[in-house]
């Protein structure tokens, strides 16, 4: 292990190190960054909204959609704190030549994450990318279109006060 290379790479990584080139993590997933990335913007993340991840309710989100049985998410909501944690499944159902992530509208459709009434006019900013997810009306209440959850990124840790 070099233990150098990683502390330069976690540097680079963590706030005051620099912008985070998300798309070269994504095209670089392989070298390890993306997962030292993941975790450490996850941590961050825990620290800043210490009572949703402590004390805050699970609540189970469905999908509907074309790939419904391909997202995996849930939220937890405490003290005006709500995050939801949004990973793709079966990925490769998604992408079946697993040579690209499963990002977009043209692996994701339309497939949406079902939200409660409560987060309904909740905008959420992805702890990853810092982009802003609004949910969307939908005949079955409001929901977060996946191909924009995952439009950047293969993962999404949603947070938002409530």
């Amino acid at each position: 292990m070099d233990y150098n290379r990683r502390r330069d790479l976690l540097t680079r990584l963590t706030p005051g190190g620099g912008e985070v080139p998300i798309g070269e993590l994504v095209d670089t997933r392989r070298d390890g960054r993306i997962k030292m990335f993941v975790i450490q913007r996850a941590l961050a993340a825990r620290a800043g909204h210490r009572a949703a991840f402590e004390r805050g309710t699970y609540i189970p989100l469905a999908a509907a959609g074309g790939r419904r049985e391909s997202v995996f998410a849930f939220a937890r909501m405490a003290e005006g704190d709500a995050l939801i944690t949004c990973v793709p499944r079966l990925p490769a159902s998604l992408v079946p030549d697993a040579s690209t992530p499963p990002l977009g509208v043209a692996v994701w459709a339309d497939t949406a994450i079902e939200l409660p009434a409560a987060l309904a006019s909740s905008a959420f900013v992805d702890v990853f990318t810092g982009t802003r997810v609004e949910p969307v009306p939908t005949g079955r209440g409001p929901a977060l279109a996946a191909a924009t959850v995952f439009d950047r990124f293969p993962v999404a840790l949603l947070a938002c006060s409530i």
